[in-house]
């Protein structure tokens, strides 16, 4: 249901927000959904805060898409303060050192210099469980920098433009190139090489992070391209 919400509740908020200034879509109608919109925001919250009580049990992708849904939900019903929530969790964590999978922080796992280029190649957390999961981040990150940079807030830049990063690393390991690579640990164990699992397969996960790099800030991003 968390993940849900999460998924489903950024979509609906999206729609609605698109659909705002309809003159047929009357301000009862919108008030509804706004309240419905609401049932989304409040699991995505509390999965946020408290992870069904296993916070190392929910790799990133997880924590994204509740982030994604928690901004749009916000936008649409005008919530300053969950909208700097959901902001403040995706660039600096939770408070007290608290597992939080979906901050920069977390899932950022390590940097490499693409030789030739000298751009950043980012290894993601679920690099090394499989490439469907992998591409499940890109799409909810290309979301919540697209939503960030809407509202006057660059989250696309956060962090030395790490939403790229990693994007370019997971598609260049996807079009039959190789990646370097670092373990990570997760409550699977040790996640020792990058995953070949769902490896080649189309995903609707680049377009927005590509768009927003390589056309509006003529960034390099040859991988997301392909």
């Amino acid at each position: 249901m968390n993940l849900a919400a999460g998924l489903y509740g950024y979509q609906f908020a999206n729609a609605g927000e698109l659909l705002h200034s309809y003159s047929g879509w009357s301000g009862t109608n919108q008030s509804a959904f706004g309240s419905m919109l609401g049932m989304f925001s409040d699991m995505s919250r509390d999965f946020l805060d408290n992870h069904n009580d296993k916070p190392n049990f929910y790799y990133a992708n997880w924590d994204l898409c509740n982030i994604a849904a928690l901004m749009a939900i916000s936008v649409f019903n005008d919530n300053a303060t969950m909208y700097s929530y959901a902001v403040d969790y995706f660039k600096y964590e939770l408070p007290d050192d608290a597992v939080a999978n979906g901050a920069l922080t977390f899932f950022s796992i390590a940097n490499f210099t693409e030789e030739g280029s000298d751009k950043i190649l980012m290894k993601r957390q679920e690099a090394g469980r499989d490439q469907a999961h992998t591409f499940l981040d890109s799409s909810p990150l290309g979301v919540i920098g697209q939503q960030g940079y809407n509202q006057g807030v660059d989250l696309y830049a956060t962090c030395g433009n790490q939403i790229l990063n990693g994007a370019e690393y997971a598609a260049k390991y996807n079009t039959n190139n190789t990646v370097p690579y670092t373990p990570y640990t997760s409550w699977e164990g040790v996640l020792s090489v990058v995953a070949n699992e769902s490896r080649f397969d189309v995903r609707p996960s680049f377009e927005a992070i590509y768009s927003h790099y390589a056309e509006l800030k003529g960034l390099d991003a040859s991988w997301s391209k392909v």
